[in-house]
């Protein structure tokens, strides 16, 4: 039977807010700008100067206030310092005359769960970042692993208790040591009770490839113990992570500058600094941070995975091809890796490669729009035009909003003269990207075919609008421009 402790236990991992984002991604650090703070809090308080200070020498709540207030400008930064500090006195009456480190977690757990009855909530999306800013933690009551454990390490500096915080995959909690030198863990999400190691291991282990990715992660369970700069850093990190899924990549760049500073050793910072590198085509920067990420968490399959891409974009597709092998020697069903190591081959012309790549794929991820297209592109290459109209078919089917599959599926229509089809498809690219090139050429072409002579003009007209003055197809589309003209004027 189970005691009544490790009940709680139990219903607090059921309950746990494995929140702290992961993701399959050193730029000059730009200043983070508090909104409204003044130039002596801005100067007293940046990151870079707080990674020259000691823990104990850092006012945790004073500084995670000031992050807050460059996104909630409304933050009165002294008026909420000031509320932390009178609910640490409100703890102190709990206390009496006591400050035995066992009873003061005792008193705040508490204050703040039986008094204030602090909840946790996770991450949802439209409320990511009023669960880990400190204002709005301390205006609701409610936050996440991250807003709760910033609350809780508030109110535990005021009373000078040895903390620190632990980080495992998408959760953070914090850590104590009592007057006899033993460690404890305490769970802000659930009531600040002690939950042993091997119950967090459990509980991650029972997550992994449900709401964790099992390649967001290397081989093992490990805790990282980080301090109170380290964990203004994540404070940090984990704001880069919103501006980054709202594709914000030069505040999120940021950000991810400031929490490498400030926490040199965060592997998941450099995976999210070399994403957006990725997505700002800067192939380079996106290596050597992925190369950083790896040396830091060896064998992790997203970032060997993330090491291809940069590699593939680079046009080193047989270092690329090495670095997905690894990824799959380390996680045989990992869809992305045989995806993107189908596409390397593809780029080396390797057909069949390739479609071995991407029948692997699809066994692992069935419902992934752009292997379909990605084989149905190599399809094309190698004339098989019914395959590979069928599965530019079936990738639009899951998802709709894929313009160059309208665009190429098209083309090969037109191939077959099946002039309906393919004028439909175009004029569907155009409607899902106006300002999308191609399809408005396709269609002058075939319009031309079919002897619409002002349809075709018209949409030759449009593409010359769009492409630049040095593109290749200008001075080709402009003479049939001037034959559509002549045949006008016949």
């Amino acid at each position: 039977m189970y005691s009544t402790r490790r009940a709680v236990y139990l219903k607090m991992i059921k309950r746990l807010c494995f929140s702290l984002v992961v993701i399959l991604f050193a730029a000059v650090a730009a200043q983070v700008v508090f909104a409204e703070a003044s130039k002596e809090e801005i100067e007293a308080l940046t990151p870079f100067k707080y990674a020259m200070r000691s823990d104990r020498d850092i006012n945790l709540a004073e500084f995670a206030l000031i992050i807050g207030k460059s996104v909630y400008p409304e933050t009165k930064v002294k008026e909420q310092l000031g509320k932390i500090d009178w609910m640490a006195d409100e703890i102190k009456k709990i206390l009496g005359k006591t400050n035995e480190p066992a009873k003061v977690i005792e008193a705040i757990n508490r204050y703040l769960y039986k008094e204030q009855k602090m909840v946790s909530e996770s991450m949802g999306k439209d409320e990511l970042l009023e669960r880990f800013m400190l204002p709005k933690v301390l205006d609701t009551m409610k936050g996440n692993c991250l807003g709760s454990s910033t609350l809780y390490w508030a109110l535990a500096e005021r009373f000078d208790l040895s903390m620190q915080a632990v980080v495992i995959p998408r959760h953070v909690f914090l850590q104590y040591a009592d007057g006899n030198g033993i460690s404890h863990f305490i769970e802000a999400t659930s009531d600040g009770v002690n939950v042993p190691k091997e119950e967090y291991v459990k509980k991650t282990k029972s997550l992994i490839g449900e709401d964790i990715p099992k390649y967001s992660i290397g081989d093992e369970i490990k805790f990282r113990f980080i301090s109170k700069q380290q964990f203004i850093g994540l404070i940090l990190y984990n704001r880069g992570i919103y501006y980054l899924k709202r594709k914000q990549y030069d505040e999120g760049l940021s950000d991810f500058n400031w929490a490498l500073i400030l926490d040199p050793e965060n592997h998941e910072a450099y995976k999210s600094r070399g994403a957006i590198y990725l997505e700002k085509k800067d192939a380079s920067k996106a290596l050597d941070d992925f190369q950083k990420a790896l040396k830091l968490e060896p064998n992790c399959p997203s970032t060997y995975l993330n090491i291809g891409l940069s590699m593939a974009m680079l046009d080193r597709l047989d270092e690329a091809i090495r670095d997905f092998n690894e990824a799959i020697r380390l996680a045989p069903d990992y869809a992305d890796a045989y995806h993107n190591r189908g596409a390397a081959y593809s780029k080396k012309e390797l057909w069949d490669k390739a479609l071995d790549n991407f029948k692997s794929a699809l066994s692992f991820a069935p419902d992934n729009a752009s292997v379909y297209y990605d084989r149905a592109v190599v399809y094309h290459q190698m004339g098989e035009i019914d395959k590979s109209i069928d599965d530019y078919t079936k990738s639009c089917e899951l998802n709709p909003y894929y313009p160059e599959v309208y665009s190429n599926r098209g083309t090969l229509y037109a191939r077959q003269e099946k002039w309906d089809k393919a004028i439909t498809d175009y004029q569907k690219a155009i409607e899902l990207v106006p300002l999308f090139p191609d399809p408005y050429r396709n269609l002058a072409i075939v319009y031309y075919k079919t002897k619409e002579y002002k349809l075709s003009l018209d949409n030759i007209n449009k593409y010359l609008e769009l492409i630049s003055d040095d593109h290749a197809d200008r001075k080709q589309i402009s003479d049939m421009k001037d034959e559509l003209v002549r045949l006008l004027n016949k």
